[in-house]
């Protein structure tokens, strides 16, 4: 007769005594599986412990590995050469793994013990960071939303905010450990499957599809999407014309963008993985430069990708008019955006700036300042880009405004 143990009995129990517990097989799964920390991602491994014991014959063991209990569409009838085993075997990922061992004897009687693995990663951490603004006229205030999501639990977070992208843009702010939160549901939404998910966003996210199906409504699409683990199904998108539904892997960022396409939506899947804001006050930056936030993110198997945000731009002057010659005014002075701003964009007046942000000036015989149409400096009727002014009055006064 032979026995397969208990996990405690095989693993974390150290005193001899544990041969007596290990006569309860029953009562475990009897294996315990892990993928081994600390390799790269591009070559994974799972180390796998199991206990068999049989004083009278020898023992042959085998694995099955499967994506449902008891399955082996992943690994058939591997042959074991001893209770410890780690191999770097092709294996599916984003899904729950399944490892079945099986023993047999000299007389061909088998035993069978059963453990798991929530997924096996093989992907860096990745994520989404998005800037409170691609620009600004303010030298000490930077904002940053960011997303970070992983198949593995995510162990650190750093951030940093330099002149560049990756490990070395620390200059206006060092690595550091910010706080961070889970993202939760809101389970305000009328349909129940659809409050899994974030609000709409119009577009489609480019990436390859896990599956396509034809749904009439968005909820049911969503529905598909909650069927499967969040590692395998992180987002949709749905066409509202037709109901195609595109359920995604992947979400917005990393690389992987949303372009708006005819009538689809993107929605993405709430609770997965570790969201926060980032405000930094006080800072002093310089005007013509771009900055970036950084990301770097740890999970538990040791894998580390850094990620980045669009570079912001500091402008902290007007726009530069023609030559200017026989002047009789050139001032600056501060302006308030909303004195300044049509009723209809007032809401985009959040922390003006402080600095001097408007340009008086009152020109004099011989300037070229504001003529610039479709001959520059000659066509005084049209323009042909938004960011010139146009004029066709020989004399006139011009406010130039950041």
């Amino acid at each position: 007769m032979y026995r397969i143990p208990t996990t405690a009995a095989a693993f974390f129990v150290k005193k001899p005594e544990s041969a007596a517990i290990a006569t309860e097989a029953a009562e475990s799964t009897g294996c315990v599986v892990k993928q081994v920390i600390g390799r790269d991602h591009t070559d994974p491994a799972f180390e796998l412990v199991f206990l068999a014991h049989d004083s009278r014959s020898e023992l042959v063991y085998t694995l099955d590995i499967g994506t449902v209990p008891g399955g082996n569409d992943v690994v058939s009838d591997m042959e074991l050469g001893s209770t410890v085993t780690t191999a770097n075997i092709d294996m599916t990922d984003g899904v729950p793994l399944y490892f079945t061992v099986k023993v047999t004897n000299n007389e061909g009687l088998v035993s069978t013990t059963s453990c798991s693995i929530h997924t096996y990663d093989v992907t860096l951490p990745a994520g989404r960071l998005t800037p409170g603004f691609l620009s600004t006229s303010r030298p000490d205030i930077l904002r940053c939303s960011t997303l970070v999501f992983d198949d593995s639990e995510t162990t650190s977070l750093k951030e940093a905010v330099g002149f560049g992208p990756g490990e070395w843009g620390e200059q206006l702010v060092g690595w550091n450990e910010p706080d961070v939160t889970w993202i939760e549901a809101d389970a305000a939404n009328q349909f129940p499957n659809l409050e899994y998910f974030s609000i709409p966003q119009l577009g489609r996210l480019v990436s390859p599809p896990v599956d396509s199906v034809t749904k009439q409504y968005p909820d049911a699409c969503a529905a598909e999407c909650l069927k499967m683990p969040t590692t395998k199904c992180r987002s949709f998108n749905y066409d509202m014309r037709d109901g195609k539904c595109e359920l995604l892997e992947e979400l917005e960022g990393d690389g992987v963008v949303l372009h708006q396409y005819g009538d689809f939506y993107h929605y993405e899947r709430l609770g997965l993985g570790l969201a926060t804001d980032y405000t930094h006050n006080g800072l002093d930056m310089k005007h013509n430069n771009l900055h970036y936030f950084n990301i770097e993110a740890v999970n538990s198997l040791g894998y580390k990708n850094i990620l980045t945000s669009l570079p912001i731009l500091t402008d902290f002057t007007t726009p530069e008019p023609g030559l200017i010659q026989n002047k009789q005014l050139d001032v600056m002075s501060h302006g308030t955006c909303i004195l300044l701003t049509p009723e209809e964009w007032e809401g985009r007046c959040v922390e003006e700036t402080f600095l001097s942000n408007n340009r008086t000036i009152i020109d004099g015989k011989g300037s070229m300042t504001v003529f610039n149409g479709h001959i520059p400096l000659v066509d005084e009727r049209w323009t042909r880009a938004n960011r010139y002014i146009a004029c066709k009055s020989p004399k006139f006064n011009v406010l130039l405004k950041s």
